[in-house]
């Protein structure tokens, strides 16, 4: 429940939908804030997982969260469940979700980032390559993009970026230190 997914719940808030969270250092003001029904820490991804009717994805990748949906979680998923990845491929372990989803295991799946490198790895050739070991864009219960977030064209999103590069480069000048750092410690 970082960033991102507290935008997402404010958004699902709408539809009066019960919000089940997980946060690395969970937060009562923050559950309170956003009216969660269940905010818990990274060892209460089961109980999420197995009440969930949509799991979305929006952590960052660091070691903690490598394969943090693997074959255990899944199993855990009600039948009629969909998980939804917008963070990176390697949260979710890729055999057992594959298998889940062709399986009937689970009802469905939002996939916008990839197993294998693609566009952004001088090596891939899309004549050839696939992005993932497993066909999940050839399955009725799949819905997949190419997370794309850069494009050729502008849009407000480069715009925004470009606009932290600039204020970067004038903060480091005027010797303050630049925003949106990498948290060394957490990895992100």
């Amino acid at each position: 429940m970082g960033n991102i997914g507290t935008e997402i719940a404010k958004r699902l808030r709408v539809f009066e939908m019960e919000i089940l969270a997980i946060k690395r250092t969970p937060s009562e003001t923050l559950k309170r804030k956003l009216k969660l029904s269940f905010l818990g820490g990274p060892e209460d991804v089961d109980h999420v997982v197995s009440q969930s009717d949509f799991i979305i994805l929006t952590v960052a990748t660091t070691p903690e969260t490598i394969g943090i949906i693997g074959k255990k979680q899944i199993d855990l998923m009600k039948p009629t469940a969909y998980i939804i990845n917008v963070g990176r491929a390697v949260l979710i372990e890729e055999a057992p979700l594959y298998y889940a989803l062709k399986e009937g295991k689970i009802a469905g799946a939002g996939i916008d980032v990839w197993w294998i490198p693609h566009w952004w790895d001088s090596t891939w050739n899309p004549e050839i390559n696939q992005p993932a070991r497993f066909p999940f864009w050839e399955l009725d219960n799949v819905i997949a993009t190419p997370h794309n977030v850069g494009s050729v064209e502008r849009n407000k999103y480069s715009n925004k970026a470009f606009d932290i590069i600039i204020k970067n480069i004038n903060r480091i000048a005027e010797g303050k230190p630049p925003v949106n750092q990498v948290d060394k410690k957490h990895q992100y």
